[in-house]
């Protein structure tokens, strides 16, 4: 009985200890949550409001409002701020006067203003920290200084940018914009004042996340581009307004980021430091830019683009070689392995591919070039080039597994591929021409030819020799096809190397001027030499100055001996 008593009072003691243990730790997280409550109400007994404005070159105050959020006065609330530094460009602040009282739940103004500026910062957004600190608590909130895009800032107040509208008929919208998108921006620009204002200036500018002026990198299609020169306005009244267009595409290396969008308008006679405006309420961040997101294509039938279409010539006649450059771009938003090139034309009979083999990962760019012969029964008339491309190669199959939605046509206008005939309603053209070098057989002959449109309207001629074959080859024709109108003339040069073993006598040729069904020709004669020979063929040709620089060195190795001979006498 004795050790069950004993055995009964431990296990009772045992209890008692557990709910102690228990009690303690109880009174443990009361006390740390004290400790959070506690803590939370000192950190919110400060608080500061948002600015009223950011700060700019034209704006150098800004307003908050400080607030006292505890039970109890907070005595002397002083400030601090630190200048904005970027590189060797300064903003220096004025330190808020220190509050002596500031009631509980009471507010009070805090107005920062900047000093100075030292240096010229780019287009952006500088921030810095203004604090408060009280008796038992602290308060923070950020300062910004806005760079707007007036050299200046904003000065004169007599401009202002009434509209910007911003028209994207592309894939993106006004501030979404895909890789080969057109775009319209339609900027409005007032005057406000009392004054006519002269040679006003609109530009535009965009902006990378590196603070570079990106906007050459745009095509533009306005002979302006980026800055436009839209005239005077007058003052206040009824002709106080003007509106300029720009017209652009985005290119398709483009790098895909965000941009800032914003405009400027100024007088170019005043001077921009005199009269500027940047601040427009369709602009999004303080009426100074709007944010542009340029994205990358995700539609897979869309991966692929030509770029930089160039023919070698705008127009082309039967039997001409053609060459055809472009400029193949990865504006998807996936690395392509190899991509296929195809160029079609059924009616010229073109069935060709070029292959990119090396990796066209998304913002790379390849240059393919063809090039083929217009045949000699082409019709003639307009004829769409076709470009089109394959992608998502697989390797393990050899097969592209994705091809481009859309095809790019490209004209190429071919003429005088008709059967030519003799003129019925008198001549359209006269062909005169003259021996431009000398007639020697082996060495290069130029004939410079004048054609004259002598018909009573404009008309396309196609220029070729014949009649050569026997004793020349053609080297080339300085212009194939010409376009006249009535009255007017054109030079023509044709470079012919006549055979070596060509005999000295009188050649001919026959040059022709087509234009449609209709043909005028000229027959050309030169007398030809044979090449010299003997001694005096050493100075034919480009042998004069060799032979020249040989008499040369002869003379100076005698003279040198003639010298050695004579210090060797002495």
């Amino acid at each position: 009985m004795k050790r069950k008593t004993k055995s009964l009072n431990t296990t009772v003691i045992e209890k008692l200890q557990q709910k102690m243990m228990n009690t303690k730790k109880l009174f443990s997280v009361f006390a740390f949550l004290a400790i959070i409550v506690l803590s939370l109400s000192v950190v919110s007994a400060l608080s500061l409001g948002s600015t009223s404005n950011d700060l700019t070159e034209s704006q150098s105050s800004t307003t908050l409002t400080l607030t006292n959020t505890n039970t109890t006065d907070m005595q002397n609330v002083t400030f601090s701020i630190s200048s904005i530094i970027s590189g060797s460009n300064q903003v220096i602040f004025n330190t808020p006067a220190a509050i002596s009282n500031l009631a509980a739940s009471g507010t009070s103004p805090v107005t920062v203003s900047y000093s100075s500026i030292i240096g010229d910062f780019d287009f952006g957004r500088y921030d810095t920290t203004l604090t408060a600190t009280g008796t038992s608590s602290s308060a923070t909130q950020t300062i910004t200084f806005q760079k707007g895009f007036c050299e200046s800032g904003e000065v004169g107040g007599n401009l202002s940018i009434k509209d910007i509208n911003i028209d994207n008929t592309g894939t993106g919208d006004e501030d979404e914009w895909f890789l080969l998108d057109d775009l319209e921006i339609e900027v409005e620009v007032e005057n406000d004042g009392d004054i006519d204002i002269d040679e006003i200036i609109i530009e535009l500018g965009l902006f990378n996340s590196d603070g570079e002026n990106i906007i050459d990198d745009l095509d533009f299609e306005n002979d302006d581009e980026e800055k436009i020169d839209a005239g005077d306005i007058e003052e206040s009244g009824e002709d106080d307004e003007l509106t300029e267009r720009f017209i652009f595409r985005v290119p398709a290396d483009l790098e895909d980021e965000n941009y800032k969008l914003t405009v400027k308008a100024y007088s170019d006679d005043l001077g921009e430091s005199v009269e500027c405006t940047d601040t427009a309420s369709e602009l999004d961040t303080n009426d100074i830019y709007k944010t542009i997101d340029v994205e990358r294509e995700d539609d897979e039938g869309k991966f692929i683009a030509f770029e930089d279409n160039k023919l070698s010539v705008e127009e082309a006649t039967c039997g001409e070689e053609i060459t055809l450059d472009t400029t193949i771009f990865n504006i998807g938003d996936e690395d392509q392995d190899r991509v296929r090139v195809n160029l079609r034309n059924t009616k010229l009979g073109l069935d060709m591919t070029e292959e990119i083999t090396s990796d066209l990962d998304k913002g790379d760019d390849s240059d393919v070039t063809f090039t083929f012969t217009v045949p000699n029964d082409a019709e003639d008339g307009t004829h769409l080039l076709v470009l089109t491309a394959e992608y998502d190669y697989k390797k393990s199959s050899g097969a592209y597994r994705e091809s481009s939605d859309e095809e790019k046509r490209i004209p190429l206008k071919v003429i005088g591929c008709g059967t030519p005939s003799t003129p019925t309603e008198g001549r359209i053209a006269t062909i005169a021409a003259t021996l431009e070098s000398d007639a020697v057989a082996g060495r290069e002959l130029i004939v410079k030819s004048e054609i004259t449109n002598i018909a009573g309207s404009t008309r396309s001629f196609v220029v070729d020799a014949t009649g050569y074959d026997s004793w020349a080859t053609l080297e080339s024709i300085s212009q194939r096809l010409i376009t006249l109108s009535s009255g007017n003339s054109r030079e023509v040069t044709f470079t012919f190397l006549p055979n070596r073993d060509a005999t000295a006598e009188q050649k001919t040729f026959v040059i022709s001027a087509q234009s449609g069904e209709v043909v005028e020709t000229r027959e050309v004669a030169v007398t030809l030499e044979s090449p010299a020979t003997g001694f005096s063929s050493l100075f034919a040709g480009g042998n004069t100055l060799i032979w020249t620089i040989g008499i040369i060195n002869i003379v100076l190795i005698i003279l040198i001996i003639i010298v050695a001979v004579s210090l060797a006498r002495r």
